[in-house]
């Protein structure tokens, strides 16, 4: 592992050469802000010196359990004369293209909303407007599955969408919780969003609707007419409830998990704690404790089985999203 760090003005540029392939980092040391790389689960050991002093490139600063890209990042703090690092979970998710803006105070996640798991709101045959991808040219949609018996499917069909999240990148509980909008309140690891309790305007979701989720709880929602001449954006879908598929199915499945983060920048989780505890949560789906991703206590919402199911109001101050 050989590692480089130059500073050029005010701008640091750290290179890292990991089994032959290149990641570069760049850090904005007036705003003491930078942003982690992605993960590398097999990184090699290494001893970082710097005037005299040995650092451990072995440690795990984040608490994650494993030692990655992040790790060398937080190691390397002393090069940038204790500048703080300021690494985000959602670095890590390749479904995610993430980005610190508007003088570090948020961080921009843009995601495309296609689920990465099978669905039989893919359209099955190949048409213009919806997601569609066929690797075994058998000219069936790859990501396309049966719906489940009994399920009531819904005629919308899943399309790409351009969403970015600008959350909060040091969220703060705010004076009083304020109401989830109708619409996308929150992104998922997966790169889908996640909607509040309701199908519509105090319309909380009924039997029909319920029954219209596939087998790992996403649909899409209708077509939304774009404004200022804009097209209309088909086939949004997104979660109302648990993301089964993440909690039961996919290889770090765990009931405990990282799902995603509110607007308000505040985590959310699975239905359990990470001993496996039913969390004590308050009537916005919150409470305050230390998780994996943060040893120091955050407040952090979690998944139920019955209503708001994701969270009943932000609790800290939202930021926002576009399409």
């Amino acid at each position: 592992m050989n590692i480089f760090v130059k500073t050029i003005a005010l701008l640091v540029l750290l290179v890292v050469t990991v089994n032959a392939q290149v990641y570069t980092y760049f850090g904005d040391m007036n705003r003491n802000c930078h942003i982690g790389l992605p993960d590398l689960n097999d990184m090699a050991q290494g001893i970082l010196v710097h005037d005299g002093v040995a650092y451990d490139l072995q440690v795990d600063p984040d608490g994650n359990g494993k030692y990655d890209i992040m790790d060398l990042l937080l190691s390397v703090n002393a090069f940038l004369d204790d500048t703080p690092v300021v690494s985000h979970p959602l670095a890590r998710y390749a479904f995610l293209d993430v980005t610190i803006e508007n003088n570090c105070n948020f961080l921009s996640a843009e995601c495309n909303d296609v689920p990465n798991h099978t669905s039989p709101y893919f359209i099955q045959y190949e048409a213009d407007g919806f997601y569609f991808i066929d690797e075994n040219g058998d000219g069936v949609n790859d990501m396309y599955s049966e719906p489940h018996p009994g399920m009531n499917v819904n005629p919308n069909r899943i399309s790409e969408q351009d969403y970015v999240f600008h959350l909060p990148l040091a969220p703060e509980v705010a004076a009083s919780p304020s109401a989830t909008n109708m619409g996308p309140i929150g992104v998922i690891v997966n790169g889908v969003t996640f909607y509040n309790e309701y199908e519509g305007p105090n319309m909380p979701l009924d039997d029909q609707t319920i029954n219209s989720f596939d087998e790992y709880n996403g649909h899409p929602a209708p077509n939304q007419q774009g404004g200022g001449g804009n097209p209309p954006y088909p086939g949004r879908y997104h979660y109302h409830v648990e993301p089964l598929y993440l909690t039961e199915v996919e290889p770090n499945a765990s009931y405990s998990r990282l799902l995603g983060y509110a607007l308000d920048g505040f985590p959310v989780y699975g239905p359990l704690n990470p001993d496996g505890g039913t969390p004590d949560l308050d009537e916005y789906n919150g409470e305050f404790s230390s998780t994996p991703e943060y040893p120091e206590m955050i407040y952090h919402y979690h998944v139920t089985d019955t209503p708001p199911y994701f969270i009943g109001a932000f609790v800290g101050n939202p930021g926002s999203v576009d399409n």
